[in-house]
């Protein structure tokens, strides 16, 4: 399992860090999560779950960022389309 985590996160062509590359926040939680599995791969041992909690609040607080900006653009994005697409009145 670990070793596939590994690759979820961090694969060139498929992993999560792809998606957030442009996200600075986003790549160090998804880069700390990594290392922890990493870590479990190389000496056998899981690394406590005080870590991987605090590594997973870190990459939520990241991921909650990224959405955040996400939906305030889509919605600008939408209140354009609606404005453009918007009936003048006459008067």
């Amino acid at each position: 399992m670990a070793r596939f985590a590994v690759w979820l996160l961090t694969d060139e062509k498929d992993g999560v860090l792809q998606l957030v590359k442009y996200y600075e926040d986003a790549t160090k939680a998804i880069v700390g999560v990594s290392k922890l599995y990493e870590e479990w791969i190389a000496t056998g041992i899981k690394p406590s779950q005080g870590r991987f909690s605090e590594a997973a609040w870190a990459a939520w607080a990241a991921d909650y960022t990224k959405a955040r900006y996400a939906f305030w653009r889509r919605c600008a994005a939408k209140l354009v389309e609606l404005l453009k697409n918007a009936e003048v009145p006459q008067q």
